[in-house]
């Protein structure tokens, strides 16, 4: 998964190790801004699920995954549910923003993780799919089940004891803005050309892997294309 934060810190280690050798601690975006805004370090098991130095099953970090990378435990911040108390807003941003008292961060979420929690898919054979810039198709589940050898990810959730699988293709919604680029056309105009009724699928397949993909290839290298193209091909169909 090159895509996740492992390989990137293994990438700097290797390509830009005067970098690495600086390294103190490696934070996820979220957990950054908390430390900015609390002064702890801390992370929630749904993202640091997706930084590949989890011990998922467990909901621990992993030390054999920190040492492949040349990290030590001690890099990382401190785990906690989506749901715990994780630090207090600072004194002198409680005091500039006018608060009587320091409101209270919870641990949070990763993006999908939050989706779910906002769609109420926080129990066992919960379900959902969401199309964005990528598509995911995401089912909730009691423990942790290993996704096997097609780029299945297997996460915590952002809730306590429950875990999920989900799958994820890159280019969702980003292969109808790539194709609106293409064409010189706005994406409203690209879709009114469609039947409200399709009369069926189109003779002509699209593999949108044009950043990568994840699942089921996991391939940061595969590139997608057209096939079936024929005289009768439209831009619609």
């Amino acid at each position: 998964m090159p895509g996740f934060t492992a390989p990137k810190v293994m990438w700097v280690a290797r390509h830009e190790p005067e970098v690495f050798a600086k390294v103190t601690h490696v934070v996820l975006p979220k957990a950054w801004l908390r430390f900015r805004m609390t002064g702890s370090l801390i992370e929630d098991m749904s993202d640091a699920s997706g930084s590949l130095w989890l011990d998922t099953g467990r909901r621990l970090w992993s030390d054999a995954a920190l040492e492949a990378s040349n990290l030590r435990l001690a890099a990382m911040p401190a785990l906690c549910e989506g749901t715990d108390a994780a630090g207090r807003l600072s004194t002198d941003l409680t005091t500039r923003w006018g608060m009587k008292e320091a409101p209270v961060f919870a641990g949070g979420a990763g993006d999908n993780a939050a989706g779910a929690v906002g769609l109420g898919a926080i129990h066992t054979g919960d379900a959902f799919l969401s199309l964005g810039t990528s598509g995911v198709v995401w089912v909730t589940t009691d423990s942790f089940h290993p996704g096997g050898n097609h780029a299945i990810h297997s996460f915590c959730h952002a809730v306590p004891n429950q875990w999920h699988q989900m799958g994820v293709t890159l280019s969702a919604a980003a292969s109808l803005a790539w194709w609106s680029r293409v064409t010189g056309m706005d994406e409203k105009t690209l879709l009114a050309e469609l039947p409200e009724t399709p009369k069926g699928p189109s003779p002509v397949l699209f593999a949108p892997y044009l950043s990568g993909e994840r699942t089921p290839h996991n391939d940061g290298t595969i590139r997608g294309g057209f096939v079936g193209l024929s005289q009768d091909t439209t831009r619609a169909r």
